[in-house]
């Protein structure tokens, strides 16, 4: 099992860990499309067996063991950030999406050079940036308290979306 902390997850509005021994090479030499301008993305055909069997290791690995109820509800690989992440929304109040988590596994570095993270919102007064290492997991939680988003300043951000369903999450008290 990996190590998430499901308590920030229910008050802070997410978790991490670290992937970097789980997260194939192969993904580096993988094709993103640009969500920059807001076009569909495309899942690389090579990668779409990899990234099926990296969610169901998500599910069983990192959800399950904290919520029994859990539904996954798709995947994308993309670089950039699409249109309606950059600004503070939740998924499932905002975007009316059927799922309230997401899990993101970032496979570049943020460094200098490349400023990639994701803010995340947790009430009115209190909010969280979160500046991801190579393969760092990110489960958000998308109860209706909470809000993120993406910024992409510079360099490579490429990314794994895994979206999820978790029976009980849709209400404030998780």
């Amino acid at each position: 099992m990996f190590q998430v902390n499901v308590d920030d997850f229910k008050n802070i509005g997410f978790t991490y860990c670290d992937l970097s021994q789980r997260v194939p090479d192969r993904f580096d030499k993988f094709t993103y499309t640009n969500a920059t301008n807001g076009s569909a993305t495309v899942i690389d055909p090579n990668a779409d067996r990899l990234m099926r069997k990296l969610q169901r290791i998500v599910t069983e690995w990192v959800i399950r063991p904290h919520y029994k109820d859990v539904q996954q509800i798709g995947y994308d690989m993309w670089q950039g950030v699409p249109p309606d992440l950059k600004y503070f929304h939740n998924d499932f109040t905002d975007h009316k999406k059927s799922h309230n988590s997401n899990v993101f596994i970032f496979i570049d570095e943020c460094s200098g050079d490349n400023m990639n993270f994701l803010e995340v919102r947790a009430g009115l007064d209190e909010f969280y940036q979160v500046i991801p290492n190579k393969h760092d997991l990110i489960w958000l939680n998308q109860s209706e308290q909470f809000t993120y988003k993406m910024i992409h300043k510079t360099g490579k951000n490429r990314i794994l979306n895994f979206r999820y369903y978790i029976n009980g999450l849709d209400n404030q008290t998780n």
